[in-house]
């Protein structure tokens, strides 16, 4: 069953999908994650949480994680199920001001999907 189902609100931001390709997301960054060691999180996953956050104003990480576990529909639009773990709150930061920065990444994301909810 999707989460879709008990969200009883639409989402707007899943007319996003329609515009952007997140299939590009592992490529672009591919270079950025080892293949041995720890598994990494998904860059899908933390550019969707951080694009929820910046369209809806939430400027802290804390705030952010905080706000996804009470969404269905965010849940669902990050790809996250009930019984699945939102990572860290400083992963974000991290990855903000690293990989998503160093390829600008995460501020083309944001200008698409800004033009997509406009």
């Amino acid at each position: 069953m999707s989460l879709l189902n008990f969200s009883s609100q639409p989402f707007s931001s899943f007319s996003i999908d329609r515009h952007i390709s997140f299939d590009v997301v592992r490529e672009k960054l591919k270079d950025s994650y080892s293949e041995t060691g720890r598994p990494s999180i998904d860059p899908e996953l933390l550019l969707r949480i951080l694009l929820i956050g910046y369209l809806y104003g939430i400027t802290s990480e804390r705030k952010l994680v905080e706000e996804l576990r009470m969404h269905l529909a965010w849940r669902c639009f990050t790809g996250l199920s009930f019984d699945q773990e939102i990572p860290h709150h400083s992963t974000f930061s991290k990855n903000r001001h690293g990989r998503f920065h160093e390829s600008n990444l995460f501020q083309r994301t944001v200008k698409v999907a800004e033009s997509a909810i406009c």
